[in-house]
């Protein structure tokens, strides 16, 4: 997740009603990923939802630590155990660019969300390639995302976001920039992958996100 990404998702998220949440975090990565190699994603998303006393339920395919609750979404088990923690909405961030068929994984999850509510989806608009473990290159603006949900959401807020140049993003680790530096000084290494880092160290990169509510009464 990009930095400006987080921001956008955690003011979107506090903005939301209360009987929003629980809310699941679908593909949540482990604890370590969100607080430590993407520490903007607990500081401007989880830490104040948390703070505010508002529940999520991190979901993942794979057990680790920080995953509350695991859960293949697109299967009828999975989908059975998300139902029963009572979630009211649904997030899924960075995820549908690694998946086969990221339409079929929307439905899904969008079967998922009960009348009222709420569907937030993000992932890059403009980024590189980046395999986990496969990267189809899935970079749909907001309005084709919403587009995708379908006519069941109202979509309350959508956005494509500018992001940070990739040098921030790259280099925002622990000795990062020292790093980055170094690896821009070793063309001769693995050029191709070099080549991509080199091109997006100085390119400002982008998201899509979108906020849609299950219509219904």
């Amino acid at each position: 997740m990009l930095i400006r990404e987080s921001e956008w998702v955690g003011r979107a998220l506090q903005s939301l009603p209360d009987d929003a949440f629980p809310l699941v975090n679908v593909g949540c990565q482990t604890k370590e990923f969100r607080e430590t190699t993407q520490p903007w994603m607990t500081e401007h998303i989880f830490g104040p939802l948390a703070a505010s006393g508002r529940e999520v339920i991190h979901v993942d395919i794979r057990p680790d630590v920080g995953v509350d609750l695991v859960a293949d979404a697109t299967s009828t088990e999975g989908q059975a155990a998300i139902r029963a923690t009572g979630a009211r909405s649904v997030l899924c961030t960075n995820l549908l660019e690694h998946v086969p068929d990221p339409s079929a994984v929307l439905d899904h999850l969008a079967a998922m969300v009960p009348v009222g509510g709420y569907l937030v989806v993000t992932g890059p608009l403009r980024f590189p390639y980046h395999a986990d473990p496969i990267d189809t290159m899935y970079r749909p603006t907001a309005s084709e995302m919403a587009e995708e949900i379908g006519p069941a959401f109202t979509v309350v807020k959508s956005e494509d976001i500018l992001c940070e140049r990739g040098a921030r993003f790259y280099s925002f680790r622990p000795r990062g920039r020292i790093r980055l530096v170094a690896r821009l000084l070793t063309p001769f290494i693995r050029y191709k992958e070099w080549k991509v880092t080199a091109t997006w160290a100085f390119r400002r990169t982008s998201a899509y996100a979108v906020v849609a509510q299950r219509a219904g009464s």
